[in-house]
């Protein structure tokens, strides 16, 4: 129980019961979705089937009837659920593991209980939802959001931000998230623009929660934050009895206030000399930071600018997560394994999006007699449900010998390159897997942005095809097509010194 549960257990008489876990009971705290009423009724057969940020309005119709839900859980997530009384009796409820045992439980004699579940197994997961004392007929909503990591309907947040959202219906629950680099100090503000008085809870990158703040109008606390990572907001309206309007805003005010993390760059490949010479040093998040060859002749920008690295995308334009070397975002930290340690081969490096639908696994090889660097790239489907029209671009920011403003770009169906006129000498990044749909484009350094830039359209970028020497972007990307759940597709990118 939060220091909040404790304050309006002594004002409204609230009574909860944990059991197991780190169950959490947050007393009288619903929260919520977008600017709309959200959630649908219960319907169907039992056991209904319940998803992160989607709340379910339902009933209790009958004295000493229950409701059952199901939902999938993995093993190693924090998962938060709550059941808000709207009319009628006042609810409790109790959870279940795949294998049947119970996980925890909550029940109230004044408006909503709710846990804070660490989920143990991977599998289907039960909640049965019925009324305190069994003595009454109820109208309730189930509201069920994964903090860690956040659920693909969380949404992201930077310092300066501020989002306009609205608890609607009662018992709704929305969830925030901003990453935090080092150690800093930040300030978090939930203000009511209607009815209703805010409530918010922090939860750290590791699951445990930091507070819950709550105020009649604006509920603010200052956090100085050690634990780097992706830390979640989870904001509700705290009287459990209304709808709220409101804006959010985060402030880094002290400290490391970054939120895309430098990378620094362990993994140097090097050999030869003179003409033979090759240089590449591969980031921990798997961007390149550096390709030298031949000796003196630096390929990549190594400028604070770079553009190097690559984008995860599906359906219609939906960003899964993205890294561009000194920008990024929607990937977790990166797994570095690397038997051999700094500098050897193999090198595998394995990123998550934050949403949970994506695992991005990126193998490295170098030939030094070819002088060219092949990254692997595997992208697997962590979810149940096959995700459609999936594509996976690469983009690198050629700075031919050193220099950006005097390179010629080109490009064929597989590849595209910069060239220096006076040396003659290339980078070139081509599609390997040349049987997997794929395309490539050139786009002005100066225009460039994964994430949506005045021609970039994410994944997708229209290009330019160049005419004069200027600084320049070039990018491949594959059209991976439909990934069914829990499988996994590959394709290769090749960087190449000509």
């Amino acid at each position: 129980m939060n220091a909040f549960g404790l304050v309006k257990d002594r004002i409204r008489r609230l009574v909860g019961l944990l059991v197991g876990g780190t169950g959490l009971l947050l007393l009288g705290l619903p929260l919520s979705a977008v600017g709309v009423v959200e959630g649908a009724a219960c319907s169907g057969a039992e056991p209904y089937s319940v998803t992160y940020g989607n709340p379910l309005l339902c009933s209790i119709e009958a004295v000493g009837d229950s409701d059952t839900f199901k939902f999938t859980g993995a093993a190693g997530t924090t998962t938060h659920i709550q059941v808000t009384h709207r009319s009628g009796g006042y609810p409790s409820f109790t959870v279940y593991r795949p294998d049947g045992t119970v996980a925890g439980s909550a029940y109230s004699v004044y408006q909503a209980p709710a846990l804070d579940l660490s989920v143990d197994q991977t599998g289907t997961w039960s909640i049965l939802v019925a009324v305190t004392y069994n003595n009454a007929v109820m109208e309730y909503t189930l509201s069920l959001e994964r903090v860690v990591p956040p659920s693909a309907n969380a949404t992201a947040m930077k310092s300066g931000d501020l989002l306009a959202d609205e608890i609607n219906p009662i018992g709704d629950i929305d969830l925030f998230y901003f990453n935090v680099c080092g150690v800093s100090t930040w300030n978090v503000q939930i203000t009511r623009t209607g009815l209703g008085s805010p409530q918010f809870c922090l939860y750290r990158p590791d699951g445990t929660l930091v507070s819950c703040p709550y105020n009649a109008a604006a509920a603010s606390a200052t956090y100085t934050i050690e634990q780097p990572g992706i830390h979640a907001i989870l904001v509700g309206e705290w009287g459990s009895n209304s709808t709220l309007p409101y804006n959010a805003t985060l402030s880094c005010v002290a400290g490391d206030c970054r939120d895309i993390c430098s990378t620094a760059a362990p993994n140097c490949f090097e050999s030869g000399t003179g003409a033979a010479y090759m240089k590449a040093c591969v980031n921990t998040d798997g961007t390149l930071s550096e390709f030298q060859s031949p000796s003196g002749y630096q390929q990549l920008s190594v400028l604070a600018d770079n553009k190097e690295g690559y984008a995860l995308c599906s359906g219609t334009g939906t960003v899964h997560g993205y890294d561009a070397g000194v920008d990024g975002a929607g990937f977790r930290v990166p797994t570095v394994n690397q038997p051999g340690g700094p500098g050897t081969l193999p090198l595998t490096i394995v990123r998550k999006t934050i949403d949970g639908k994506f695992e991005l696994t990126q193998a490295f090889g170098v030939d030094t007699a070819e002088k060219d660097l092949t990254v692997t790239m595997t992208v697997k489907n962590l979810t149940t449900a096959a995700i459609a029209n999936v594509k996976l671009a690469r983009y690198y920011n050629g700075d031919i010998d050193n220099t950006d403003l005097d390179d010629v770009y080109d490009r064929t169906l597989d590849s595209v390159w910069g060239t220096q006129g006076p040396t003659g000498h290339a980078l070139q990044l081509y599609a390997k897997a040349i049987g997997t749909a794929h395309a490539t484009r050139i786009e002005y350094a100066t225009r460039w942005d994964p994430q949506g830039g005045a021609t970039a359209a994410k994944c997708d970028v229209t290009g330019i095809e160049p005419a004069v020497p200027d600084d320049y972007v070039g990018r491949i990307g594959y059209t991976l097509g439909t990934i069914a759940g829990g499988a996994s597709k590959s394709v290769s990118f090749v960087y190449r010194r000509q």
